[in-house]
């Protein structure tokens, strides 16, 4: 399979294609969501193992929120305004009629399982593959990143482009670990039997096209990949059933 394999970035097209009024629309709303409350990495509030609350500290990986039950844990020099953005999506996405209450609630159990998967949000490239990452992929599922690197400048509060890549990474998350596994025919990432596997091929090279992906005639702009090196070959194995990310 080629590097749409992870099929579903037909919604992240949706999400992408916003123009400015309607990501100034979408940043009122996420006004209106309550205040998650952010803990360090190690307090017993959270609902993980002890082996994998001293994986994240000893990673400086130190501020974690859980909403929904979706473990979230950023770097210790990510803003936590960034931290508190994310959690406030991704708790919108599974609480859109903003009610306290999970819109499907047969969800939980699966983006609830941080050994299965979970969000990262690293600051620095290099320290997150050769250090951090090291110390975590076996204490933690398939990390899915919202890395201060696809963010572009780091201020005080995301910009509206910092805001698009935690829309699409937890997009990805939600796809992969929540609708995939609970409904795989209609949002299955294991193969191309879905529907929405069958509608990114019809759209692939046709209507659309990934700014990431190739097409004929029409290369992928290399300016806009995302770069993830390959992981270790435990690693590799330990995650053999996911599809690799669209890269």
């Amino acid at each position: 399979m080629d590097k749409v394999t992870r099929l579903f970035f037909i919604l992240t097209f949706f999400f992408s294609g916003c123009n400015k009024q309607d990501g100034d629309k979408n940043l009122a709303d996420l006004s209106e969501i309550p205040q998650l409350k952010i803990y360090s990495c190690d307090d017993d509030s959270l609902i993980i193992s002890m082996d994998a609350k001293n994986a994240l500290i000893e990673a400086g990986m130190t501020q974690c929120m859980m909403p929904f039950g979706v473990l979230v844990s950023a770097d210790q020099n990510m803003p936590r305004s960034y931290l508190e953005m994310a959690g406030k999506i991704l708790a919108e996405m599974l609480d859109q009629d903003l009610d306290g209450m999970m819109d499907d609630s047969s969800l939980f159990s699966y983006v609830s399982d941080w050994r299965t998967g979970w969000l990262a949000m690293p600051t620095s490239h290099d320290q997150w593959e050769t250090q951090q990452l090291p110390m975590l992929y076996q204490e933690l599922g398939y990390d899915i990143i919202i890395p201060s690197w696809w963010m572009g400048t780091i201020e005080s509060d995301p910009n509206a482009n910092a805001i698009a890549v935690m829309v699409e990474e937890i997009t990805h998350f939600l796809t992969q670990f929540g609708y995939s596994p609970l409904y795989p025919d209609k949002f299955g990432v294991e193969n191309w039997s879905s529907v929405i596997a069958q509608e990114t091929l019809n759209a692939r090279c046709q209507w659309w096209q990934h700014p990431e992906n190739d097409c004929p005639n029409s290369p992928a702009h290399r300016s806009h990949a995302r770069i993830r090196p390959d992981r270790q070959p435990s690693r590799q194995r330990r995650r053999s059933g996911v599809r690799a990310r669209v890269a």
